[in-house]
């Protein structure tokens, strides 16, 4: 079913921030603004505004202004915000947003550019999520159909909303849409979105694209909408889709060095996803992508001043999937075996390391997900993997080695991890569930068992996250001590697994 855009028409008018004041605001280093009856506290690099419970506050954005190195802050309950940009140069840059976004508003974010416009949003942070409000469901940014310019979407973190993270193919829309696209271009760049179910990242005009992006999650990964779009250099865990049903449109999502895993889906004869995988699709953070609402407000995610990632595509290409796991055997050893097996996938390292394996070192595939790894070394030598999944056994004398993973020196206890431990709420998309586990041993996030984002904590004996319609998996050894579910997620618990 298309969903109806006449309730999102851009504000002509100032709403209750609007930029004059905004700005007075940010120059503010009072406590409060009682005008508002918004909290302002000023720091050396941002301003946080807290919005009380039960209200939203609202930012109108016109040609020429920025709305920068602010938080806002809604973790009261019922409390909300609203930005709309409408014009040309208008830029949102260095936001954070603290707090899962409970307020009876559909789009907390809705932006356009008029024919020959631009605008901006880079280094934002929306990992919090939303829910699925009355007035609709929750979507991180919107750009409206009557976007006609140009937008570039930079560094950004959407993640937990009810409907998409970036729902941006409105302009797309046919000419017999009740709301008629304006054509405009989006191009979405070093971003990250995860567990937002009808899409994480939505576009529908030709010349927009998604590059050095990461999906994971729950619901559509990548949903080309219509015309033709693009994934350069991308890492989809959760499905490429074209077209629509609803209004019968033919699109084209072109594949350019991009691993996905989640299959690839078309709901129209005409639609076509050309291209195939180029691997298997990474588990990583975009470098410079905001983690906290905090890093994207002091403008602290590790890019440089232009804003432009770090990491050039030519080092990402090279870089295998998984983490790098050595095995070096002491220097009073000589032809010392071992083995391991790996739920996942291995890729041997060859090249550019201390520590490299070699041709006689096997790889067997055992036909059930699984891959067995054996080798021999000695006399201070070594094998390394990239490891893609979760070590599941492990048969060595671990008196004759030294073994680091991820670069940390680690025991067999540490990486053999017998137990599972899923939170699935796949079957309530649209409903968050939160949890806290607390158990004796050593616990580790699994990707294999379902998704990795910020929300999911482990320290000191307790693991803590939250899953809207997605999944979430550890391994752990040792007991489950305590448990806490708030929400109608089903868990599960298997035991030397």
């Amino acid at each position: 079913m298309a969903r109806d855009e006449t309730t999102r028409e851009p504000s002509e008018e100032a709403s209750n921030v609007n930029r004059r004041n905004y700005l007075r605001l940010a120059a503010a280093t009072a406590a409060s603004v009682t005008a508002f009856g918004t909290g302002v506290t000023a720091t050396a690099d941002f301003e946080t505004i807290t919005v009380p419970a039960g209200e939203v506050r609202s930012f109108s954005l016109g040609d020429g202004d920025t709305l920068e190195n602010t938080l806002i802050d809604i973790s009261a309950d019922g409390a909300g915000y609203r930005i709309s940009a409408n014009g040309d140069g208008w830029a949102i840059r260095n936001v954070g947003v603290r707090g899962y976004f409970d307020a009876n508003v559909d789009d907390p974010i809705v932006v356009l550019c008029p024919n020959g416009g631009t605008g901006t949003i880079e280094n934002v942070y929306l990992g919090d999520g939303g829910y699925d409000a009355p007035a609709g469901l929750t979507t991180g940014i919107f750009v409206h159909a009557y976007h006609s310019g140009h937008i570039d979407i930079d560094r950004v973190n959407v993640q937990g909303w009810a409907g998409n993270g970036v729902y941006a193919s409105g302009p797309g829309n046919h000419d017999d849409h009740p709301n008629p696209g304006g054509d405009g271009t989006v191009q979405i760049t070093n971003s990250y979105a995860a567990d937002n179910p009808t899409a994480d990242f939505r576009l529908g005009t030709d010349g927009s694209y998604c590059k050095n992006c990461v999906c994971e999650g729950s619901g559509r990964g990548y949903w080309g909408f219509y015309n033709t779009t693009k994934l350069i250099d991308c890492d989809v865990h959760n499905g490429i889709y074209a077209s629509d049903g609803a209004w019968e449109s033919p699109a084209v999502v072109q594949l350019e060095n991009t691993r996905f895993s989640g299959g690839t889906h078309t709901y129209v004869d005409s639609a076509d996803i050309s291209g195939s995988s180029a691997g298997t699709p990474r588990d990583r953070m975009p470098d410079g992508v905001p983690t906290t609402a905090e890093a994207a407000a002091s403008a602290t995610s590790g890019t440089d001043s232009s804003g432009s990632d770090s990491t050039t595509s030519e080092s990402d290409d090279s870089a295998p999937a998984g983490t790098l796991f050595e095995l070096v055997a002491g220097s009073d050893t000589s032809n010392v075996e071992y083995e391991f097996t790996v739920e996942g996938s291995v890729q041997k390292r060859t090249a550019s390391g201390d520590v490299t394996a070699e041709s006689n070192d096997t790889l067997s595939d055992n036909g059930d997900g699984t891959v067995t790894i054996s080798g021999l070394s000695g006399n201070g030598y070594g094998d390394a993997f990239f490891v893609d999944g979760d070590i599941v056994s492990m048969n060595l004398d671990e008196s004759k080695w030294t073994l680091r993973y991820g670069g940390e020196e680690v025991s067999v206890g540490d990486l053999v991890l017998p137990n599972k431990l899923v939170i699935d709420g796949s079957d309530t998309p649209r409903q968050s569930s939160e949890y806290t586990v607390e158990f004796s041993g050593t616990a580790r996030k699994s990707a294999a068992l379902g998704s990795v984002n910020s929300h999911d904590a482990i320290s000191d004996g307790t693991i803590s996250g939250r899953v809207i319609g997605g999944k979430d998996g550890y391994r752990f050894s040792g007991e489950i001590t305590g448990f806490r579910l708030d929400g109608p997620a089903r868990v599960s618990v298997e035991d030397d697994a």
